[in-house]
């Protein structure tokens, strides 16, 4: 398939009526005044949404403005409104391009992401990389739609074909607390007027032997153990099944109240004292604060469940032609990607996927966030970066890597990692 789309917002917002005429606007609709009615509910609760499910919310918003004003509304989350209009435009092209096959496989994919924990992410992936290489001037072809092959996308241009598999990672895959289930945790306690209301300064930290359960009814007995913990004036510790609770006034940690405004640097605060791996939220009111942080005694391992995603991915291509990973980590911001230690996981497993695995076959392992989008005059640039191959067979020539490279990395920020000879 080949096509283009257009750069301005008002010109990608004209696909909204076609968008909805296939997937359903009631379907849509009803999905978004859902999550509407989750963010009234509390501010933990917005941040799952915007975390999970910014793309169904703006396309739902975008739609409205438009229908109604003949108008895009970019004045807030710039970026990630552009995101979802570009995704609106390139769904509808690909969809008249696919057969009829194709086309009952993508309606079905987007009315499972409608439904689904995670969103749009897996979907989002395919669909952003396919606009990108088609901006680039190479066809594209979606095997694992049409039914004709195990991996995601295959294109060419000048007698050059390459494959990719795309893995889209949540962000709490091997985590023992997932954020998700954190946030849904604090809003229950945050319904709790006493505990508003309270003018206590303090700090509750909660131990927990292994996971945070998603099942209401062992949170329902953890939140009643902080209930009364945080209200009680004599009682400054407790424990349940599967917890130890602990309380502190605000001041006995160093560098807490001051940074009550700042979350990072209350962040950094509390690692100085408790260590890594902290989840930390809490409530003011006029005279008071109460923080509550988590912590599991279990080990995250975020790098097995990423590199079995990588070997099953690999295994997925084909390995008669130059073959590519693109990962996405499911609540990666932008930002995110500059971190060291996101690269260097990143380099380490790429590194045992080609060696020790003996995926020769991979060119490169590409990283980048659901959410990582930036806007530089209404041109969409995603950051990223690639870990590459220097073994590889077959192995992409240098100047179909060049256009490759660009068209995965758009601006390369921050810079492309290779393995060593």
């Amino acid at each position: 398939m080949r096509f283009t789309i257009p750069g301005e917002p008002i010109a990608l917002a004209g696909y909204l009526p076609e968008f909805m005429a296939l997937f359903g606007a009631e379907r849509w609709v009803k999905r978004c005044d859902q999550l509407a009615d989750e963010v009234e509910r509390s501010r933990y609760i917005h941040k799952i949404v915007l975390d999970y499910h910014w793309l169904e919310m703006n396309v739902c918003h975008q739609w409205q403005v438009f229908t109604q004003e003949s108008r895009v509304d970019l004045c807030a989350l710039r970026e990630l409104n552009l995101a979802s209009l570009n995704f609106v435009a390139t769904a509808v092209e690909i969809y008249k391009q696919l057969s009829e096959k194709g086309k009952r496989v993508f309606s079905g994919r987007v009315i499972d992401a409608l439904k689904a924990e995670n969103g749009f992410a897996a979907l989002y992936l395919e669909v952003s990389l396919v606009q990108r290489l088609l901006s680039y001037g190479f066809e594209v072809d979606l095997p694992d739609m049409e039914g004709t092959g195990q991996f995601d996308i295959l294109f060419h241009r000048e007698g050059f074909s390459a494959e990719i598999e795309c893995k889209s990672q949540s962000v709490d895959a091997g985590r023992q607390i997932h954020r998700k289930h954190f946030y849904r945790f604090m809003a229950t306690l945050q319904s709790d007027k006493e505990l508003g209301q309270s003018k206590r300064n303090q700090l509750i930290f909660v131990t927990l032997a292994g996971r945070l359960s998603a099942d209401l009814t062992q949170q329902s007995l953890l939140a009643g153990a902080i209930r009364s913990l945080a209200t009680s004036d004599e009682v400054l510790a407790a424990e349940g099944s599967g917890f130890k609770l602990r309380k502190y006034r605000l001041d006995e940690i160093a560098g807490v109240e001051e940074s009550l405004q700042d979350q990072k640097q209350l962040q950094a605060a509390l690692n100085r004292v408790f260590g890594p791996n902290l989840h930390v939220a809490g409530w003011q009111a006029a005279d008071g604060a109460s923080i509550v942080v988590m912590r599991s005694t279990k080990v995250d391992d975020t790098s097995f469940p990423l590199l079995e995603a990588m070997r099953k991915g690999a295994s997925q291509l084909t390995k008669t032609r130059p073959g590519f990973l693109a990962v996405q980590e499911h609540g990666m911001m932008s930002e995110d990607l500059f971190l060291p230690h996101v690269q260097r996981r990143a380099f380490i497993l790429s590194g045992a996927l080609f060696g020790q695995y003996k995926a020769r076959h991979v060119n490169a392992v590409y990283v980048t966030g659901y959410a990582a989008v930036v806007d530089e005059q209404n041109r969409l640039l995603t950051p990223g970066f690639a870990v590459t191959n220097m073994r590889a067979k077959p192995r992409v020539k240098d100047a179909h890597a060049t256009a490759l490279i660009d068209a995965l990395l758009r601006e390369r920020r921050p810079e492309a990692s290779t393995t060593p000879d």
